[in-house]
């Protein structure tokens, strides 16, 4: 019995030992994880096994980043584990911050014990471990030069490795944070041809995914195929919710913006000064980065001029400035071939790498384009913080910046807005060294510039989240395709400004097929009142209350806008997209009563024609004949340079270039069976009742001396019913349209806001306050009207048929004073190569005109009206073109006065060569009555002389077609 109860108490005894065992182990247990969890903040306790081992830390480098405010100490690290390698990028202060979080919990550094062979009671060696451990705090008070010293990296290269040999630092959420690698080094977007599979067997038997879009293929493992079973479940999630996978309208990439779903906003900019005034004034704003791509950017460029005035605004200067504050600066260039263009984009890559660490520099293509063809990068983008976007046809370059005066010389003042190379003419004398921005290319005293006229806009919200979109997607495409090892950062578009709520009702709406109707009835849905528009600024500036005109100055009006684009796999990894040219015909197609172009080029085809595959010209041919069958009240005004910008005449051997693109555009617009005057002559009595071309011109006196130019058309826009309207950087041409040559983006704008006092076609559509706003300014310039007098009304509706009359009378009298006084090149009396020469030795006494006629007691309204027009057509001897009657010569019979010579026997040979005007050096000039002559010449508007070299044979045997188109 004695014995029972011993066996009883010994067995008693154990179990309590063992029970006080297993409590002390939970307890340090407890203790032990309690250590790890607290190293992290309150929400995230809990161990992260990210390593298996702890890697080793090398630093590579430190430096100083100063800027004007302030500086601060950076480290870039690499870290080793396994088979694995990165970069990072820490500061002083995050060291620090790892400093303190260790010395406020000396126990993190003792907890090490538990995980050797020493016994928990140890204190020795937990004494000696925190001992030995590197102590920052001398190094933390000491200045900035200290911290970069060899022997400060060295120490905190031995701190940081002895901190991840502490496991509970090692997988703690903070370390862990610590050493990742932040920078994207692939970024894989959703779009239309994103999809999924896993080499045609069940996910229930394959533990790996393959993921695709339209650039890359991603290959995903896991450790079994239920993992995979969930991812393919989520990703499927993901794509059904996201609006990126699904096509849009006009086969775009982008969405349709809405401004009644979030911020859309849009503001045109007429000619350079107000495009880069406002850059500048975006870009001064960035706060987080900026995106800049262009066909040329010139860092020496001047965005506020006259450049002694504000020194401060060259280009480089801004970005420098805008880097030293740490925004992130991303440029990218177009590589071009070197021996066709004398961009030189090494030099201005070297220029913009130079500025700060923050600024990072791409020339694209960085691989042979040899099976491609010779094609470019040809957007012109600035984005500011994914927020603020500029797209339209100017590059920040030389010989882009002017304004509505398009002077032809300098002003007589020391202050010159054309600084060096910026004071250009192409068609004298194509650019060189520019590598040598302040030497000019010529004379500026005895050679005008040639006036440039372009336009673009500013995109505000969601459209400006879409070209971001853009640039990042050919960003990373460039970085991945490139041979060179630099390190060059990935990008990542930032998430939209809305709900995806709002988004997906959006999507379901915009994916419907439309027609002329159903968008007019649809723009009326969405029209925004001045009290919703002022909401919607409430919303997205805070408590500020601003009016409705303000916000228009600010931000724009707020529109429906969407970006298009050209883009293909060589230009960016991705299928062939040719939206723009998509966009264009259906806003022609669907016009009710007028369509306005300016445009740089007009080279495109209709159908059956096989050798241009754009179809513009086509589109145009079936609307007026749509509109003639149904007896519309219908117009289409385009304008055009008068001459392609190649240097030469077009007589002479080495001006292929010329003749070429000459070729082309008139084989477009009336010469050939395929050509749109020769269709419509053929169906209609009269197709100058339908659509006319224009060009710009101005004169100058300089000296005592008389001098003409064409302004140089080289916008990218087209404005329909005064309501809808497309901006971009794409050329009506091949190159542009076809999507898988040149790269190109531009928007498509549907005003929301219509003013209901203005209307268009007799009273029957009132006008967008966006697109007629545009228009008219457009039409100030061109036509020298002002605002707010009986004249500047009488040009708002074109499509009335007094106005369409007055549009082609005033261009006519305008061309005719010119050809009176300057016998141009080009001209309608000149049909042949050999009429070039005897029209400078005649001295162009053909053409003539009644000065009689322009009293200078009528007024210049008056003069234009009293011309009549009789727009009938006629054959031209030697061709197949048809060309209206009002267009032959004036039979008038005041001789000419001959004025600045151009040939090129009256220049020196090693100057540069004129081709502008065409008549021989007087021998005596009255200024003072030509002066009076040209008076009477209103705005910049002239006929587009359609029979110029009409009996030549323009078109280059020996060169490519593609070359030119």
């Amino acid at each position: 019995m004695e014995e029972a109860r011993n066996s009883a108490s010994r067995c008693l005894d154990k179990l309590q030992s063992t029970t006080n065992d297993i409590v002390s182990r939970k307890n340090s247990l407890i203790s032990n994880l309690s250590f790890s969890l607290s190293f992290a903040h309150a929400n995230e306790k809990f161990e992260m096994q990210v390593f298996e081992e702890a890697p080793t830390i090398k630093v590579i480098n430190a430096r100083i980043m100063r800027s004007w405010s302030h500086s601060h100490v950076e480290y870039t690290l690499l870290i080793q584990y396994k088979d694995y390698e990165w970069q990072i990028q820490i500061s002083k202060a995050a060291i620090y911050s790892l400093w303190f979080q260790s010395k406020r919990k000396p126990h993190y550094i003792r907890s090490i014990s538990t995980l050797s062979n020493h016994s928990n009671d140890s204190d020795s060696y937990r004494d000696d471990i925190t001992k030995r451990f590197p102590q920052l705090g001398k190094l933390l008070i000491s200045n900035s030069s200290t911290w970069v010293e060899s022997a400060s990296t060295k120490f905190i290269e031995v701190y940081l490795n002895t901190v991840v040999r502490v496991p509970t630092f090692l997988h703690s959420p903070v370390v862990n944070k610590f050493l990742q690698d932040e920078s994207a080094h692939g970024t894989f977007l959703f779009d239309p041809h994103f999809h999924f599979g896993n080499n045609h067997k069940s996910l229930d038997e394959d533990n790996e995914i393959l993921i695709f879009n339209s650039s890359y293929r991603l290959e995903l493992e896991a450790k079994s195929n239920r993992v995979i079973f969930d991812w393919a479940a989520k990703i499927r999630d993901v794509t059904t919710q996201s609006p990126w996978t699904q096509f849009h309208r006009d086969d775009s990439f982008a969405i349709t913006r809405y401004p009644r779903h979030g911020n859309s906003f849009a503001k045109w900019y007429i000619d350079g000064e107000d495009t880069y005034a406002a850059i500048y004034h975006g870009v001064c704003s960035a706060t987080e980065e900026i995106f800049i791509h262009g066909w040329w950017i010139c860092p020496s460029i001047h965005l506020l001029r006259p450049s002694v005035k504000y020194p401060h605004t060259r280009l480089d200067l801004i970005l420098k400035r805008k880097a030293e504050e740490g925004v992130k600066v991303y440029i990218l260039m177009y590589k071009e071939v070197a021996m066709a263009l004398p961009l030189n984009s090494l030099y201005s890559k070297g220029i913009f790498s130079c500025l700060h660490p923050n600024v990072q520099v791409l020339r694209d293509p960085d691989f042979s384009m040899k099976e491609f063809g010779l094609w470019s990068h040809h957007e012109k983008i600035v984005c500011i913080d994914q927020n603020v976007a500029f797209v339209g046809g100017l590059d920040l370059c030389f010989g882009r910046w002017d304004n509505s005066e398009h002077r032809l010389f300098d002003e007589k003042s020391s202050e010159t807005n054309f600084d060096g190379k910026d004071y250009s003419n192409p068609r004298i004398k194509d650019f060189v060294y520019v590598d040598q921005p302040d030497v000019d290319l010529m004379d500026r005293s005895l050679y005008p510039r040639m006036p440039w006229h372009d336009c673009h806009c500013r995109l505000e919200g969601h459209p400006a989240r879409d070209v971001a979109r853009h640039f990042i997607l050919r960003w990373n495409f460039a970085v991945t395709t490139r041979h060179k090892t630099e390190k060059l950062n990935h990008l990542v578009p930032r998430k939209d400004l809305e709900s995806t709520k709002h988004q997906k009702s959006a999507y379901c709406s915009i994916n419907e097929a439309i027609d002329g109707q159903e968008l007019e009835e649809r723009c009326k849905d969405i029209q925004v009142t001045k009290k919703t528009s002022s909401d919607l600024v409430n919303n997205t500036t805070g408590a500020h209350t601003i009016s409705h005109d303000e916000m228009i100055n600010q931000k724009g009006y707020p529109c429906v806008c969407q970006i298009v684009r050209s883009l293909s796999f060589w230009s960016g990894g991705c299928a062939t997209e040719k939206s723009i040219q998509n966009a264009y015909i259906r806003l022609i197609s669907s016009a009710r009563h007028f369509i306005y172009i300016e445009n740089q080029f007009f080279v495109s085809g209709v159908e059956g024609d096989p050798s241009c595959s754009n179809r513009i010209a086509g589109a145009l041919v079936e609307r007026i004949r749509r509109a003639a069958a149904n007896r519309e009240k219908f117009c289409v005004m385009i304008l055009m340079p008068l001459l392609p910008a190649f240097p030469g005449q077009p007589q002479e051997k080495e001006a292929y270039s010329l003749r070429g693109v000459m070729h082309w555009q008139y084989r477009s617009i009336s010469r050939g069976k395929n050509s749109i005057y020769h269709i419509l002559s053929q169906e209609l009595d009269d197709p100058f009742e339908y659509i006319t071309f224009y060009g710009l011109r101005k004169y100058h006196c300089q000296q005592e001396r008389l001098h003409t130019e064409q302004i140089y058309i080289h916008n990218k826009m087209m404005i329909v019913d005064d309501r809808q309207c497309i901006i971009g950087s794409a050329n009506i041409n091949e190159r542009s349209l076809r999507g898988d040559r040149d790269s190109e983006i531009a928007v498509t704008i549907e005003d929301t806001e219509y003013d209901e006092n203005i209307k268009i076609a007799d009273g029957t559509i009132s006008v967008g306050k966006f697109c007629h706003s545009f228009r008219m300014k457009l039409f100030e310039e061109h036509f020298g009207i002002v605002a707010g007098t009986r004249h500047y009304e009488d040009y708002m509706d074109p499509v009335r048929k007094q106005t369409w009359i007055r549009i082609q009378k005033h261009a006519k009298m305008n061309s005719q004073i010119y050809e009176s006084v300057f016998a141009c090149i080009p001209t309608e009396n000149i049909s042949k190569f050999s009429q070039i020469k005897s029209a400078k030795q005649e001295g162009t006494n053909s053409n003539q005109m009644d000065s009689s006629q322009i009293s200078s007691s009528v007024g210049k309204d008056e003069v234009i009206q009293s011309d009549t027009i009789t727009a009938r057509v006629v054959e031209v001897s030697g061709s197949n073109i048809k060309v209206p009657k009002n267009l032959s010569t004036s039979q008038h019979d005041v001789p000419i006065i001959p004025l600045v010579s151009t040939s090129s026997s009256d220049i020196e040979h090693t100057s540069p060569r004129i081709g502008q005007v065409g008549a021989d050096k007087a021998h005596s000039i009255d200024i003072k009555k030509t002066l009076n002559q040209l008076s009477h010449i209103q705005g910049n508007i002239v006929q587009f002389p359609l029979r110029f070299l009409a009996e030549e044979e323009l078109e280059p045997s020996l060169y490519p077609a593609e070359l030119f188109q």
